[in-house]
């Protein structure tokens, strides 16, 4: 990674300047990740305490009790899950008539990737979550099966899934799925030791 301020010089060249040093850097192709502010609409009265975009949320001195997100968007989505995590009764308010539906539930299938079949199964331990299984088949299989290696090999429990970001849409998200999809169906379960999930993708 290089840190600066860029500027084009040409097509084909750019000059990144940090302080006093400019580094000059070709290439064939560019592609510019500018990135978002939140809107600002005028007739809403922002004050930085109870009405506040994505960027002042992370600067409030306090959880509140409820909180109210308007946009069901990658952001607001992820900061409803957020602050429900921690306590927050939230409600979030979506125009459109799906929440994330640009997504269309391709987190856990290979359609991403034209593949209309595959499969990933966890054994999940009933009483200590740790992961005494996976099986991968399908697309991908020999690069998403080491996610599930690493936990079983340090002896971690299917929580890590649940705690840690997965890229969405990715197919290792689809550990995420599984996982909760297990323990969700653990939580009905009052006996035997291993209860197999499987998600296909």
């Amino acid at each position: 990674m290089i840190c600066g301020r860029a500027s084009f010089i040409s097509p084909h060249e750019i000059a990144v300047e940090n302080g006093e040093e400019v580094e000059h850097i070709s290439a064939d192709h560019f592609l510019l990740g500018v990135g978002a502010r939140p809107a600002r609409p005028l007739n809403i009265p922002f004050n930085g305490k109870t009405i506040f975009t994505s960027d002042e949320v992370m600067h409030l001195d306090h959880l509140p009790k409820t909180m109210l997100i308007v946009g069901g968007c990658v952001i607001g989505t992820e900061y409803a899950c957020i602050t429900a995590t921690l306590g927050v009764q939230v409600t979030l308010i979506e125009g459109r008539n799906k929440v994330l539906g640009f997504l269309d539930k391709e987190i856990a299938r290979g359609q991403l990737l034209g593949d209309e079949m595959g499969m990933l199964k966890m054994l999940i331990h009933q009483e200590t979550h740790e992961l005494p299984g996976v099986h991968v088949i399908g697309t991908g299989a020999t690069e998403l099966i080491h996610i599930g290696q690493a936990v079983m090999t340090l002896k971690g429990n299917v929580e890590f899934f649940v705690n840690n970001v997965f890229n969405s849409p990715t197919l290792a998200e689809c550990y995420k799925v599984a996982v909760c999809n297990g323990l969700n169906k653990l939580n009905n379960v009052c006996s035997g030791s291993c209860q197999p999930v499987a998600v296909s993708y």
